[in-house]
């Protein structure tokens, strides 16, 4: 890896790191703010990961992390909706008639749908971005960051947080 990479990625890391400890500060106190603070960590850690992953020149980078980030923002904002549509009707799911039921695994179908779709979009600008073997080398990445981080979410040697792993409790 040359300098001029290092440079970059060292880079992006900090100023990542800068905007998400501004978040962290502006978001104390607020019920919402641990959250948000937890989602900013994870992902400053992603970017990491990510730009490690793909070995990003300088020019990659400042084209492909406004792209990426975008698409991030739609799908959450997706994910975002579909759960709160779904979370009203699902809370008593015994007390859904087959209608109701069949309706809502229809919605399901058609959230899944819609973000499968807006990947394919998001695909399609990425080509005009960064060579495909990348592409293919991030869709790996994420993959193995979410293995990454359920590791480190569930403790030492697959304990559960807050388990003493001593059995007792």
């Amino acid at each position: 890896m040359n300098l001029e990479n290092k440079s970059v990625k060292l880079a992006t890391f900090l100023i990542a790191l800068m905007i998400i400890t501004s978040f962290g500060y502006a978001q104390k106190g607020s019920g919402r703010g641990h959250y948000q603070e937890n989602r900013e960590k994870i992902k400053i850690q992603k970017i990491a990961f990510i730009t490690d992953k793909l070995d990003l020149s300088a020019e990659e980078a400042e084209k492909f992390w406004p792209v990426y980030n975008a698409n991030e923002d739609k799908i959450h904002e997706m994910q975002r909706s579909f759960h709160d549509m779904f979370e009203e009707k699902a809370i008593d799911i015994d007390g859904l008639s087959e209608d109701e039921s069949k309706e809502l695994i229809n919605a399901k179908f058609e959230h899944e749908q819609s973000v499968l779709d807006q990947r394919r979009q998001f695909h399609k600008e990425l080509e005009k971005v960064i060579p495909e073997k990348k592409i293919l080398l991030l869709m790996e990445a994420e993959k193995e960051f979410k293995v990454v981080l359920m590791r480190n979410l569930s403790g030492p040697r697959g304990e559960k947080p807050g388990s003493r792993g001593d059995g007792e409790r």
